[in-house]
């Protein structure tokens, strides 16, 4: 039996495999069919339902990121996609209202237990940014 597995997920034996699925898009703009060997089978494109515009992050955030051995890029994928699967019905609802009406798009990720990544696109979808709390709440400015 074959799993789906974004980009992040896969070891590096098989990011190394997945490559040869990604000559056309960034790999992480695919998830991957991994078979029960752990041998990569093909690339499945992530299709966007959202514009995300220039991506923000700053120094600090992508640091607090590196030390979790993650980039702000597996999260803005998410965003992107629709992938608000750590939120709630009510949230994600709220998002797909704000895509219909061109309104602010939030997401929210758990990185661990100590910290949350928040991914915000305002109305305009020009820019999308992201911010890491180490605290449970929301960093300032997201509500």
């Amino acid at each position: 039996m074959a799993h789906l597995y974004y980009y992040h997920q896969l070891t590096l034996e098989q990011q190394v495999q997945a490559l040869k699925f990604s000559e056309e898009v960034r790999p992480e703009w695919q998830c991957y069919m991994v078979d029960f060997r752990g041998d990569v089978l093909r690339g499945l494109p992530l299709n966007p339902i959202l514009q995300t515009g220039t991506v923000r992050v700053a120094d600090s955030e992508r640091a607090q990121l590196a030390k979790f051995h993650r980039a702000e890029i597996e999260f803005v994928v998410r965003h992107a996609i629709g992938d608000w699967s750590e939120m709630s019905p009510d949230e994600c609802a709220a998002n797909h209202l704000a895509i219909e009406n061109g309104a602010p798009v939030i997401s929210r990720y758990a990185v661990g237990d100590i910290a949350q990544v928040y991914v915000v696109t305002p109305a305009d979808r020009l820019h999308t940014q992201v911010m890491v709390s180490l605290h449970a709440g929301s960093p300032r400015g997201v509500q």
